[in-house]
């Protein structure tokens, strides 16, 4: 008889019979959604998904003690599923590599993450890149995508680059780990993700780790984090405006250096394993003594 049970993920089959057991035994769970529940997510599958929830999921989602989101953004584009359910707010901490950022020439704009053509923008990504690739092949400016995905979008990337004569200005690479993708980190001048929807964009966080200006979209879920801290640029999701942001960002490259110290005190700051995990204990105490 567990004191408290976490659910990872909204659309699994199986938890909705255990978290019928832990209704009926009064044992409280919680449902980090992982950005499952926000507006964007919820428009994929749109049909599918508003016939599970009502013959399936809604009492999942409502049943729940807490719902844990990874952001305040993730929070408010998830106000519909939100009713009496106590709110947490806590993401993913990281550990923080001892290193010193630097700009390199040719200057790197990276990508590292799932290759997922909505999900993650790479749309935009590519259009933006497309369009203002003479301008990056004049100042020797390279971008790097790492990743794994579907046989569809692995193929779209690649047939946009080769439809495009772009692979002199984009390389596509397979998934780095470990040692690898420390090695692509620590030679990354500037890391771009412009996502349409993300719960706790990793990645980012990861970047923001080795102290990495960033490059993103409202839909990471830390636009309005990013201006404030001034630790990269926030843009709009628009492939006009991500041009001309990836731009801004080359010519004024003299600023990396100090974006990159905001980017480390912004991840210490906020992504200590430490401070989450002592504040993480206290919500879910409070959880297990109201229940």
């Amino acid at each position: 008889k567990p004191d408290l049970v976490v659910f990872h993920e909204i659309y699994r089959i199986p938890f909705l019979n255990l978290s019928k057991e832990l209704i009926q035994k009064k044992i409280p769970y919680i449902i980090i959604p992982h950005g499952g529940l926000t507006k964007e997510a919820q428009h994929q599958k749109k049909i599918k998904k508003i016939i599970g929830n009502m013959l399936l999921f809604n009492k999942y989602i409502y049943s729940a003690n807490a719902i844990q989101f990874l952001s305040l953004s993730e929070e408010k584009r998830s106000k519909r599923f939100i009713k009496k359910q106590q709110i947490i707010i806590s993401g993913s901490g990281i550990e923080f590599p001892d290193i010193q950022y630097k700009i390199h020439t040719p200057l790197r704009i990276v990508f590292i993450g799932r290759y997922d053509i909505y999900f993650k923008g790479l749309d935009l990504l590519l259009d933006s890149i497309n369009m203002i690739a003479s301008k990056l092949n004049k100042e020797s400016v390279k971008v790097e995508l790492y990743g794994i995905g579907n046989k569809n979008d692995e193929k779209y990337i690649r047939t946009y680059l080769k439809k495009n004569n772009m692979y002199n200005i984009c390389q596509v690479n397979g998934p780095v780990f470990d040692h690898d993708k420390d090695n692509v980190l620590k030679n990354t001048d500037i890391f771009v993700q412009p996502s349409r929807s993300e719960g706790q964009p990793l990645g980012i966080i990861e970047a923001l780790a080795y102290g990495i200006p960033v490059i993103i979209t409202p839909g990471t879920g830390l636009i309005e984090d990013v201006n404030k801290y001034h630790y990269g640029y926030g843009t709009d999701f628009n492939t006009k405006r991500l041009a001309e942001t990836i731009l801004t960002a080359v010519k004024e490259k003299e600023k990396l250096i100090t974006m990159s110290k905001n980017a480390r005190l912004y991840a210490k700051n906020n992504y200590d394993w430490k401070v989450i995990i002592n504040k993480l204990l206290i919500d879910y105490e409070k959880i297990i003594r109201r229940s």
